[in-house]
């Protein structure tokens, strides 16, 4: 991808002012409703899933809404709800928590109706840059690239994490991305459309610190190719930018005691500890999705076969392909620099490979919209054939998971639908609930479908998994739980927060871990055995009663 020799005094893009004063494709009838029809369909499937289908809430976002639901009840961040995160993952579910109170509206609907909105603004705001980007390019041609980028959309609600900090960054990122591409091959963008993407990335970009990354990586990439420095002081850069300050400002102005928690004590002690979770890479380096086990391999080797392509695209479509690639391996790289191997980590890499093969598909339909010679031609029944192929399947995918979908809407809460039967039926809607166990599922959903509020600001007990992350069980002896005066000041402050959480919220139900469990960590950590050999139990549960054993949780009762 070395930069190409540009004409003397021709500006990098200045071919592709040439299409700009050159007409539209005309399309025929057929493919314009064909191509309208597909995007419909699309869209019809996924809003008929979030409304119809039971879509459960995923895991992450279902604790993020309770921190938010904490805060937005004047709680302060890592001091009335911890979390291993930055504060922004808190504060980007506000604005649900906020109207599903506003309205009494269920908060699970109202979050992934605002998914939904955020995917019909991306899916827009793509088409809106795409016809200033392409403006030879025909409109069904379009329409389904960015149908294609729907499809990103519809995999996620298939497959899982719907809603997912990943899954938010890109739907927010790629107006960006396509608007800063516009920037430097000297396309037009309103400064109305500027400032509301960079208005709308800030946040998304700033729930990661590596989201910024893949940004700054992409970016750099097209400073390098173009030299447009200038274009750095466009509206939807010094938005986003713009953020990033204000991010900063809100911690020197938090609560004393928020930035005494979150750099004093939370975060060296994630930053020491958070390796627990990592996998050896080879364990999950090249290992794929749900129904793509070997997607990984085959995007990292389809790559340059789009670089080879894209040689003979005009320089705005080449910067194009060059920039999505540039950001299928940041995002790549960061996915191996985490250690984690979760599956949704992955989404960004995904979103980019989405967006190469719609980019790829406009090619093969319409090579005259993207190659350098704008004299190419190509038959119009060939050119419709291949659209009606590409349509076919998009509708035939959005089919299938719809169907798929409605297919679990019975079974999808099998799991929590006996714990929210339970606190429905011990605790009143302002009685909090409390959840102690190493697995944040089915605790975090059950505690939001139920509609109430976790009693402790913890959202599981992850500390223990970092505070025990090198003490395992013999294979014959019981765990070596350490006692109150063995244990480290952090084990302690830990059981001591725990402790006034109870004593403070008083949560009607207390839900404990009473089995060891496959995911649990470390392996052979029983919760509520650990709790009743070190005497918490005894001197924070005395007036809470056992109630009942449920699906290997100890469930326990505030006494009046």
């Amino acid at each position: 991808m070395s930069r190409p020799q540009e004409p003397p005094g021709q500006a990098f893009g200045a071919e592709d002012q040439v299409y700009a004063r050159s007409p539209r494709r005309c399309a025929r009838r057929g493919d314009l409703g064909f191509a309208l029809g597909t995007m419909g369909a699309t869209l019809c499937a996924l809003l008929i899933v979030i409304l119809f289908s039971n879509l459960p809430l995923n895991l992450d976002c279902a604790l993020f809404l309770d921190c938010a639901r904490k805060l937005v009840r004047g709680g302060i961040p890592y001091v009335d709800c911890v979390d291993v995160n930055p504060p922004m993952s808190f504060y980007i579910h506000i604005p649900a928590v906020f109207v599903s109170d506003l309205f009494g509206m269920d908060g699970t609907i109202v979050f992934h109706l605002m998914v939904a909105a955020l995917i019909a603004y991306s899916s827009g705001m793509l088409l809106h840059l795409l016809l200033r980007l392409y403006p030879s390019a025909s409109i069904p041609v379009l329409l389904v690239v960015t149908t294609t980028w729907i499809s990103f959309s519809v995999y996620v609600v298939c497959f899982g994490w719907f809603g997912e900090r990943e899954q938010l960054f890109m739907l927010a990122y790629v107006p960006f991305l396509f608007c800063r591409q516009a920037r430097h091959v000297g396309a037009h963008v309103g400064s109305t459309a500027a400032a509301v993407i960079g208005a709308i990335l800030g946040p998304f970009a700033l729930v990661k610190p590596h989201f910024c990354v893949i940004a700054l990586a992409v970016e750099a990439w097209m400073l390098f190719r173009t030299r447009r420095f200038s274009s750095l002081l466009r509206a939807e850069a010094l938005l986003a930018v713009g953020w990033g300050v204000a991010y900063a400002v809100s911690f020197a102005v938090a609560p004393a005691e928020m930035k005494e928690a979150f750099w004093g004590r939370w975060l060296p002690f994630v930053a020491r500890n958070y390796n627990v979770f990592d996998l050896p890479l080879k364990d999950f380096a090249l290992r794929g999705l749900p129904a793509l086990p070997h997607y990984v391999p085959l995007a990292l080797m389809s790559l340059p076969a789009c670089v080879f392509i894209a040689r003979k695209f005009s320089s705005g479509a080449r910067l194009n392909v060059e920039a999505l690639v540039v950001g299928t391996l940041a995002a790549y790289g960061m996915f191996l620099i985490q250690h984690k191997g979760w599956p949704y980590q992955v989404y960004p890499m995904l979103g980019f490979s989405f967006l190469l093969a719609g980019i790829m598909a406009m090619a093969a339909i319409e090579p005259a919209s993207v190659f350098a010679e704008p004299t190419l031609k190509e038959p119009r029944g060939l050119r419709s054939a291949l659209l009606a192929v590409i349509c076919s399947v998009l509708i035939a995918g959005s089919c299938l998971v719809a169907a798929h979908r409605l297919s679990k809407r019975d079974t999808v809460r099998s799991e929590t639908d006996p714990f929210i039967e339970l606190i429905e039926k011990y605790s009143s809607p302002d009685e909090r609930v409390a959840w102690i166990s190493p697995s944040l599922n089915p605790g975090t959903q059950a505690v939001i479908y139920a509609k109430r509020i976790s009693g402790s600001r913890f959202s599981g007990a992850w500390p223990l998994a970092m505070l025990y992350k090198d003490v395992s069980r013999t294979a014959a002896g019981p765990f070596p739980y350490r006692t109150m005066k063995q244990a480290p000041e952090e084990e302690r402050l830990f059981l001591s927060d725990l402790g006034t959480d109870m004593q403070r919220n008083r949560p009607r139900l207390v839900f404990i871990h009473a089995v060891d469990a496959p995911t649990t960590r470390p392996a052979g950590f029983i919760m509520e055995e650990y709790l009743q050999k070190n005497g918490w139990m005894k001197e924070y549960m005395s007036n809470y009663a056992f109630l009942v054993a449920l699906n290997g949780y100890s469930v326990y009762r505030l006494e009046d």
